[in-house]
């Protein structure tokens, strides 16, 4: 393109994302930016046009929970730095990294917004399966704050998560593919509407068995990652948050019109599918992809209708329900427990997170009492707490507000709870909120939560004794036994010590105790984090390495 055309277009654009400056109705920036869009954006704008489209070019909000989530795992004054993600969240998608121009810190600030937005949305870790490459790319364009506030903003509220309801309308609303109706609505669309402006290529495609749709199902998931030149990928991400799905479908089928003629004379589905590949590694002008996308788009109608009337009967793909299977596992990065715990393992330690409230996923913990350093006694626990929770709870970095976990060994076996509120004589006789919980980690892992109609005896403390959930964990003033019996608060059968599977219920309700340890939850600071920057892999850049803290 001429020196003075690209110019004109980045005058253009910058007056276009100064228009934009103070107005929050991201339909109505969208309807602005489109035909632009459409024409191209240089991408030294690209950046403040992704935000522009998403409503996160002005405000950058930190009082989400996707947004506090990432905060805690930046650096602060405990950890001088960021998080390392040791298994980020995929959210069903492909997750190919190596294949985008990312530096090492550019991928582990990938993985820190994928971990954050999977601890504070995990109804999107099922199926979310554009995001990884989504957050990726933006990356190439601004930091790791702005590209966490891009993803947590196409993301739909919890709420209206379920679109099982929904219509082909809803094509146009969304910007981030989040649910599997909407896949198969989105496919729908592309089959009845390639009819339409390819029928040769479709009756060439049904005779050799391609589907058509799955195809575009791989493109839609990955965005284009590992199919097409990055263009082809960016160019997807600007359609996606300018049109919103819909849009998606439309480039897709301009893909189709492009290489039709490649495509119609091909004698086998194999050929087919090596010459479809072939051709699309090779597509770099991404601007005859848009060309092609307005010509087919304007070669008969699909209507809204005829798109529900047809959802569901072509059984495009198998639908995974076990939510369960991608839920289990909500932290992706080993917390540090200060000083070591004499108690918790590392995949203990994981276990436990996983099953705390989504707000403190994301922090550290802190010894307040161990029976090692302190003696076994559960006077000095009180004394302890009082001053850990009480003495500097305000103050940065110190714990948060009565939360902790109490943690109990025994002849090998491991059993806890998590508490709201910390144990001190002198308040209520029952302490806690519907939060609390008890656990066994050994001999088996699980967790027992209230259930609400449950009575609510969470904790009671006395001078000469501890009781969590009125009988699930009792423990005497010198710590040498624990009891535990069935709590009707917990709804726990039996003791938490012994294995039900091969166990009676009336075994190992009393113990001896071999170790005691009180853990509180670190505070994080929510103004920390990276600042923008290219995450772009340059020469003159070092890649940065973090390690995860034992």
């Amino acid at each position: 393109m001429p020196e003075e055309k690209v110019s004109e277009l980045g005058v253009r654009w910058s007056l276009a994302i100064e228009r934009c400056v103070g107005v929050h109705d991201k339909a109505a920036i969208r309807q602005r930016l489109t035909v632009m869009i459409q024409r191209g954006c240089p991408d030294s704008y690209r950046g403040q046009a992704w935000r522009a489209l998403t409503g996160t070019e002005v405000v950058l909000s930190q009082d989400t929970q996707v947004m506090m989530s990432w905060a805690g795992l930046q650096p602060d004054e405990v950890r001088g730095q960021a998080r390392k993600i040791r298994s980020p969240p995929t959210f069903d998608g492909p997750y190919q990294l190596d294949l985008l121009p990312l530096s090492e810190e550019g991928k582990d600030a990938t993985n820190r917004v994928l971990a954050a937005v999977g601890m504070a949305r995990p109804d999107m870790v099922p199926f979310c399966p554009q995001l990884p490459h989504l957050v990726a790319l933006s990356l190439i364009y601004m930091g790791e704050r702005a590209a966490c506030h891009i993803a947590d903003s196409i993301m739909p509220p919890p709420q209206d998560k379920d679109l099982n309801s929904g219509t082909a309308a809803a094509l146009s609303n969304y910007q981030v593919l989040a649910s599997e109706h909407l896949l198969d609505v989105m496919l729908t669309a592309l089959h009845l509407k390639l009819k339409q402006c390819c029928p040769k290529l479709m009756k060439n495609m049904e005779q050799l068995e391609v589907s058509a749709e799955l195809i575009v199902e791989a493109w839609i998931k990955s965005l284009f990652v590992g199919h097409a030149p990055l263009q082809v990928s960016i160019r997807a991400v600007d359609v996606l948050l300018c049109q919103g799905l819909k849009g998606l479908v439309q480039y897709c089928i301009g893909v189709f019109w492009l290489l039709q003629e490649h495509l119609v004379i091909c004698l086998s589905g194999e050929g087919l599918k090596q010459v479809l590949a072939r051709r699309l590694s090779e597509l770099y002008r991404t601007e005859d992809i848009m060309q092609a996308s307005i010509e087919s788009g304007s070669r008969g109608k699909v209507q809204v209708a005829d798109v529900d009337a047809e959802v569901g009967s072509l059984h495009l793909h198998d639908h995974d329900d076990d939510e369960a299977a991608h839920t289990r596992n909500l932290v992706y990065y080993l917390p540090l427990i200060n000083p070591k715990s004499e108690i918790l393992g590392e995949q203990d330690i994981e276990l436990v997170w996983s099953w705390l409230p989504t707000r403190l996923r994301v922090r550290d913990g802190s010894v307040v009492f161990t029976s090692k350093r302190d003696g076994y006694n559960l006077h000095q626990l009180y004394t302890l707490c009082q001053k850990h929770f009480a003495g500097g709870k305000c103050q940065k970095n110190s714990a948060a507000p009565g939360e902790c976990l109490l943690i109990l060994r025994t002849q090998g076996r491991i059993i806890g709870c998590f508490l709201s509120d910390w144990p001190r004589i002198g308040a209520e006789s029952n302490l806690g909120t519907g939060e609390s919980f008890v656990f066994s980690i050994r001999p088996t892992e699980a967790k027992h939560a209230w259930e609400p109609g449950a009575p609510s005896i969470f904790m009671q403390c006395r001078p000469d004794s501890l009781s969590i959930g009125g009988s699930a964990i009792s423990i005497d003033r010198y710590m040498e036994k624990c009891v535990s019996n069935t709590s009707e608060t917990f709804g726990n059968q039996g003791s938490l010590f012994r294995d039900p599977n091969c166990e009676k219920e009336d075994e190992f309700q009393e113990l001896e105790i071999g170790a005691v340890e009180l853990i509180g939850f670190i505070e994080v600071d929510s103004c920390g984090g990276w600042s923008d920057g290219d995450m772009l892999r340059r020469t003159d850049q070092l890649g940065v390495v973090c390690v995860t803290c034992d």
